[in-house]
């Protein structure tokens, strides 16, 4: 989940040649209309949404919702402090991503979560 287009058709462009069954969402709301249809392995997202805290909502909602214990949470990010990376890989996140993106090692990072 990323607010930026461009950044989802990136990431879609990334993960579809390596065989990934991809959905990208730009909102909270899609997103969990995404996930009543079809129960992903993982999510990347981005924690900066509109109203800047709709990233960190959806991350404590997946993780305190026992439908979706399973699923795995890469946050892929510009921020770079390390309060809130800790507290976000303290939470249960599986990575922290920082954007700009080096393709390799995101692709690299992906497969070493689902391996």
């Amino acid at each position: 989940m990323d607010d930026s287009m461009t950044n989802l058709v990136l990431l879609d462009a990334i993960l579809r040649p390596e065989k990934y069954s991809v959905r990208t969402a730009c909102s909270q709301g899609i997103a969990m209309r995404i996930m009543k249809r079809w129960q992903p392995d993982l999510i990347v997202l981005d924690l900066l949404m509109p109203g800047q805290e709709e990233g960190f909502e959806f991350f404590n909602m997946i993780k305190d919702d026992f439908r979706h214990y399973k699923i795995k949470v890469a946050i892929i990010s510009a921020l770079t402090d390390k309060q809130i990376i800790e507290h976000t890989l303290s939470e249960g996140a599986v990575d922290y991503i920082f954007k700009p993106v080096n393709i390799k090692l995101f692709i690299d990072r992906i497969n070493k979560i689902l391996g």
